[in-house]
């Protein structure tokens, strides 16, 4: 069963108009970064989800007897590198709990490849951010309630 809509004159302009304020405001709703709790909470996520693959290579290289001195530096979560941050706030969202998706671009030491992730996270009064799952790129640009 197919529907087709079809609109003539008067009809179409305002179609069209309301097509781009909702792509407008949806566009509003997307953007960097500014929160720097926000961050440090992605940082904190992104260091769990590499933590172990860090840990190992520096245990090879203490056991071959190849550590250097910068060697250790670079498993804590100051070592991944954080290229990009952009958040998407639902666009009919009315809680009090702020509910983000964020896409993150980063590198982890040791490995030169670029990381992209999408993830879910809250913001409570009290606890501040709060992973909740990883998300999807559909998620980020779809994000409405």
């Amino acid at each position: 069963m197919e529907k087709t809509f079809q609109f003539s004159g008067p009809m179409a302009l305002l179609v069209g108009v309301v097509a781009l304020i909702i792509i407008g405001i949806r566009l509003a709703s997307m953007g960097g970064n500014s929160d720097p709790e926000l961050e440090e909470a992605v940082r904190q996520e992104l260091w769990s989800d590499h933590a172990g693959g860090m840990v190992s290579q520096l245990r090879q290289k203490f056991e071959s007897g190849s550590m250097a001195k910068g060697d250790v530096e670079k498993v804590g979560a100051e070592a991944i590198s954080i290229l990009k941050i952009g958040t998407s706030k639902p666009l009919l969202s009315m809680s009090t709990n702020e509910r983000v998706i964020v896409f993150v671009r980063y590198m982890v030491p040791d490995d030169d490849n670029v990381h992209e992730k999408y993830m879910e996270f809250t913001n409570a009064t009290l606890g501040g951010w709060r992973y909740r799952y990883r998300s999807s790129v559909i998620s980020y640009y779809l994000n409405l309630f």
